[in-house]
């Protein structure tokens, strides 16, 4: 008998166990990519951010005519319109479906890991592993401020080349601003300050996951030592 719940106890450890070892580096993955991703979300479509980057527009094209290409392009992304503009020429044009597809991927990506993310949270609520969910969002705050302290190690420019060489199978990326409106409304710059914003958030969402993780975390340790010291009282 004493055997028997020995036996029991070892698998109901050896289970606890496997849940922290398999379930928290899964969550935390799932965590890190989310932030990045939903970020990068609303970022890609936040009109106040190209408003502000097309007043410091260095080829002088007309606000109004960016604004309304800009609409244009929204609503290519977000649609499965076809892109009928004579703003963009034919290269840009085939360009723009590659960054399309791109933004298709991310954001389907984006959706199966949101729901991965709310059944591994359920499952972990269900079975009372308030720490796992703690620690993972506290582990992914940390290892997000990791990547971005060695991300932020290398020059823009080289991450902005190597980033198309990795995502892009053709040469369409490579514009010419004499020829090409699409640099001319998106140069380089307009990039450095979207990766910069995009840290930025990333940097903030990680914080504030890792400070809320810990005050959780400490608060749960109090309520324990209250309980704990109620009983003894009893």
């Amino acid at each position: 008998m004493v055997l028997k719940k020995y036996e029991m106890s070892n698998e109901r450890s050896n289970e606890k166990s496997n849940k922290k070892y398999i379930l928290k580096p899964a969550l935390i993955i799932i965590i890190v990519l989310l932030i990045i991703l939903l970020n990068f979300r609303f970022l890609v479509f936040n009109n106040k951010f190209y408003e502000k980057e097309f007043e410091k527009n260095q080829y002088n094209i007309d606000r109004n005519v960016l604004g309304y290409n800009k609409n244009i392009l929204f609503d290519y992304f977000k649609n499965n319109n076809n892109l009928d503009n004579s703003f963009f020429n034919e290269k840009e044009k085939l360009h723009l479906i590659d960054v399309k597809n791109l933004i298709n991927i991310a954001f389907v990506i984006l959706y199966i890991l949101l729901i991965i993310f709310i059944i591994l949270i359920f499952y972990l609520l269900y079975k009372k592993e308030y720490l796992i969910i703690l620690d993972s969002f506290m582990f992914s705050g940390l290892s997000l401020i990791i990547f971005l302290i060695i991300i932020s190690l290398f020059k823009f420019s080289n991450l902005f080349y190597n980033f198309h060489l990795l995502f892009f199978n053709n040469d369409l990326w490579l514009l010419d601003p004499l020829k090409d409106n699409l640099i001319r409304m998106f140069p380089e710059s307009f990039f450095y300050d979207f990766f910069k914003r995009l840290i930025s958030n990333i940097l903030i969402t990680s914080i504030f996951l890792i400070a809320s993780g810990f005050i959780i975390r400490l608060l749960i340790k109090r309520v324990k030592n209250i309980k704990r010291l109620i009983r003894n009282e009893k």
